[in-house]
């Protein structure tokens, strides 16, 4: 698996989903989709969208070139230089900023809701 399948199942499963909503929800729309499946709850469709973004998420990274080992660099694990005080990574690469984003977001959404 690579970044172009991830990102192609994410564009794949929010355009189907998406369209699984309007054409389910808007009664104008739903002449257009089989009867049996408008009928159909979320649940039973679910399966059928997972095993299609799968197959796209799998075919896309097969026809694609694997990610090159300059890529894959950034997911080494890290040990900082302690004896010369070098940082090693830039801002934007460390854990602590990302966690620190998750925590504020996660306080955020608690303080809305």
């Amino acid at each position: 698996m690579n970044q172009h399948g991830a990102f192609a199942c994410l564009g794949v499963g929010s355009l189907l989903g998406l369209l699984y909503v309007l054409f389910t929800a808007v009664p104008p729309l739903q002449p257009y989709l089989p009867e049996w499946f408008v009928a159909l709850h979320f649940y039973e469709v679910l399966p059928f969208f997972f095993l299609f973004n799968g197959a796209v998420l799998f075919g896309v990274s097969y026809l694609t070139a694997p990610p090159t080992d300059q890529q894959l660099a950034v997911l080494k694990a890290y040990t900082p230089d302690t004896k010369t005080g070098a940082e090693g990574r830039p801002l934007w690469q460390s854990f602590d900023l990302w966690f620190g984003f998750f925590c504020g977001a996660l306080g955020l959404t608690y303080i809305a809701f």
